[in-house]
């Protein structure tokens, strides 16, 4: 959330309002949320084995963790598509079509 905010703040036409988190991932600087979406899923998926072995024996135990590795997987591949669509797909410029 910190480098959502921070991003924000210093990225030029983002508007927090209006834009949802994962276009901060395009661009010049869009590595930066990238390795957010990264870091975030991987800390995300460390949690969710700590919560397995504290809560073992119990639903509690199988569903929290279920859960958290699935938000944890998700965070990573964001940030791993994103990566792709960020080096793979940029934008082709189209020349100008002459005014009649």
């Amino acid at each position: 959330m910190v480098s959502a905010l921070a991003q924000a703040a210093t990225r030029p036409g983002y508007d927090l309002t209006r834009h949802p988190v994962s276009v901060l991932s395009n661009g010049d600087l869009g590595w930066i949320q990238i390795g957010t979406f990264i870091a975030t899923g991987v800390l995300t998926l460390g949690y969710a084995v700590a919560a397995r072995r504290v809560l073992r024996g119990g639903r509690a135990g199988t569903w929290a963790a279920l859960l958290l590795a699935v938000q944890g997987a998700g965070m990573v591949v964001a940030g791993v598509s994103g990566s792709i669509r960020s080096t793979a797909s940029r934008p082709v410029r189209r020349p100008a079509s002459p005014r009649r």
